[in-house]
């Protein structure tokens, strides 16, 4: 009599073990990722100035630097529609800046007809 409740107690210590080890599958879908692409900042900014990295698409879709500004739509600066200047919301200047030069208001409203004067 003892051996079998020893021997009933043992087999569902082992039944219990068994469920115990089994997995159940997760409720939530998942996908695998093959590929994850990570992206530079726009913006970068310092305790006296910030700096803004228009995309390819941007610089090919503008005709100019103030175009270029435009397409960029930062919510800091105002683009004059009439004149192109461009100030800040306060009505301050805005310096501008190609590949790291100051360009003068001129040079910045050039067409893109011009040859070699494509905003970088």
């Amino acid at each position: 009599m003892q051996n079998r409740i020893i021997t009933s107690i043992f087999c569902a210590t082992l039944t219990i073990a068994a469920m115990a080890q089994t997995e159940t599958p997760d409720s939530i879908k998942t996908q695998n990722l093959d590929e994850i692409v990570v992206e530079a900042q726009m913006q970068r900014t310092s305790p006296t100035s910030t700096t803004f990295i228009p995309t390819v698409k941007q610089k090919n879709a503008s005709q100019n630097a103030v175009d270029l500004l435009r397409q960029m739509a930062m919510p800091q600066i105002q683009i004059n529609p009439v004149s192109e200047a461009v100030t800040d919301n306060a009505g301050g200047e805005v310096a501008i800046f190609i590949n790291y030069l100051e360009a003068k208001c001129s040079v910045a409203m050039k067409s893109a007809n011009s040859p070699a004067r494509t905003p970088q």
